[in-house]
């Protein structure tokens, strides 16, 4: 139920944001809510991996990381 939520949330959207971890790129969930190229932007650390910043530049998701206080 909770990813038919979220799926339907997003299609109802003008843009859908994330904000994640960048450890969740490297795991695979049992249930997928949504592909690259259906999300606008992400917020995420600055851990995440060259590999995964290609996948969404190229279907043009807008990366702003977020880096920590000092």
């Amino acid at each position: 139920m909770h990813a038919e939520a979220v799926r339907n949330m997003a299609q109802s959207a003008r843009r859908t944001m994330i904000l994640t971890e960048s450890k969740k790129f490297s795991q695979v969930g049992v249930v997928p809510l949504l592909s690259y190229n259906e999300l606008d932007t992400i917020y995420t650390d600055d851990k995440i991996s060259d590999e995964a910043k290609k996948k969404l530049e190229a279907v043009n998701v807008q990366i702003v990381l977020a880096t920590p206080a000092e």
